[in-house]
């Protein structure tokens, strides 16, 4: 869970609820998208670990993908969103995390020399020059007489 400095900051998150949290349900909200939403709750970590952690109001909403029939609990700090905004939240985070998979897997990347968004960028911008470089040549060594402009 978060540290307390980052809860301070403003710093939120969107999760998925492991099966075997202990929380308590202390809200049960209304559901606005019957279809796809289960349960949208305001709920509380109910173990010592759990208190410990993270003492405040979480948002838990039990979700139904309509494209894939999976079912998806998420856990969130975010109060103020609907439960549809927490769900497509997680998908775009998702879809980071591949992202970032698979820069690990095919550029690379084990670890970023710079901290600023130039020095990351120029690092991803190398390695995938450096990557589409090794493709073509691969592309070319297979095809045989295949220009380069």
């Amino acid at each position: 869970m978060l540290p307390q400095c980052l809860i301070l900051q403003g710093v939120w998150f969107v999760t998925r609820l492991t099966s075997n949290a202990c929380y308590e349900a202390v809200e049960d909200r209304n559901i606005t998208a019957p279809g796809q939403v289960r349960a949208d709750q305001i709920m509380r970590l109910s173990s010592v670990r759990g208190q410990a952690a993270y003492p405040e109001y979480l948002r838990r909403v039990h979700y139904r993908d309509p494209e894939t029939a999976k079912e998806y609990v998420f856990l969130t700090s975010r109060l103020d969103l609907s439960a549809l905004e927490v769900a497509a939240l997680y998908k775009r985070r998702w879809q980071i995390e591949l992202f970032c998979k698979w820069i690990k897997q095919n550029l690379k990347i084990k670890a970023f020399y710079g901290a600023s968004k130039n020095a990351v960028l120029i690092q991803i911008w190398t390695a995938l020059i450096a990557y589409l470089l090794l493709i073509l040549l691969k592309l070319r060594s297979t095809v045989g007489s295949m220009p380069l402009t």
